[in-house]
């Protein structure tokens, strides 16, 4: 645990121990709802909008979050964020109504675009240019480790307790986040060293009229990003496209369905050696 702590600051320890607390519920709803729709009391065209509800609605909480942070300060924001995270993962395990489940899910998009952010930013804190990136996978990690937890130990619980007291269970392992998110300490966004202010063209004429063109395609592609030049934009563009394919395929297809279509061919679970074993096992 000492070499941990020396490889990774004490600040990046906490946040990704807030995190990771706060997403198992989240990720515990990716495992049983797909494949145990009905005790949810929802249909199946349902389950699609209730888990990309949160990613829809981070269009608009991302900017808000870091509005939010500059005006009220990290820590805060975290343990409001936590509170509420627990609270939408008690909704999923005590609620039929498919609005009420909406609504949660919008919440935690919100709670995730703060949990984000807040990690990106203590990384940059604690970092300089040659351990930002190191710092960045170990915060990654920690995260997934919960993402983990949730999926594997949320599934078991569901299979072996039920829908209510499996989702009370990893809510209440959420509350592990608190005294980690208080710990942080007082936090505002720091500065990039990049001018925020708008770099206007100079007037065209017709020899530059192509460059303009470009230019406004790139500003509606990537939003106006002055200090970047069309090669570092084109490198930008290039890997929020493969991560968009990435998560279209993961995230979207195969990790939101395949509780279904296990559902529909193991009817009931599969048995290894006299023991049956449920889906979201």
């Amino acid at each position: 645990m000492s070499k941990l702590r020396e490889a990774v600051p004490r600040r990046v320890l906490l946040v990704s121990a807030v995190v990771g607390a706060a997403i198992m519920g989240d990720s515990m709803l990716y495992n049983v709802l797909p494949s145990h729709v009905s005790e949810f009391g929802i249909s199946v065209g349902l389950v699609g909008v209730l888990l990309s509800a949160n990613r829809v609605v981070r269009l608009f909480s991302n900017p808000l979050a870091a509005w939010a942070v500059q005006r009220f300060g990290l820590t805060s924001l975290l343990v409001a964020a936590v509170i509420l995270a627990i609270g939408t993962t008690v909704t999923y395990g005590t609620v039929q109504w498919f609005w009420a489940l909406l609504l949660a899910r919008v919440l935690w998009g919100v709670c995730f675009s703060i949990f984000r952010l807040g990690g990106y930013l203590v990384v940059l804190e604690e970092s300089h240019e040659s351990t930002r990136w190191r710092l960045l996978g170990s915060y990654g990690v920690g995260v997934r480790v919960g993402s983990v937890i949730g999926v594997m130990l949320g599934g078991v619980l569901f299979d072996l307790a039920g829908r209510t007291v499996s989702f009370l269970v990893i809510a209440a392992f959420g509350l592990l986040g608190l005294p980690a998110a208080i710990s942080l300490g007082r936090q505002t966004m720091p500065s990039t060293g990049i001018s925020e202010a708008r770099i206007e063209p100079s007037p065209q004429t017709q020899g530059d009229f192509n460059e303009g063109f470009r230019r406004r395609v790139w500003d509606f592609l990537l939003t106006p990003l002055p200090e970047l030049d069309f090669r570092h934009r084109r490198q930008l563009l290039a890997a929020s496209f493969t991560f968009f394919a990435l998560n279209l395929a993961v995230s979207g297809i195969l990790v939101s369905s395949l509780g279904f279509y296990l559902s529909q061919q193991l009817e009931g679970g599969f048995a290894v050696t006299g023991i049956v074993i449920g889906i979201a096992t």
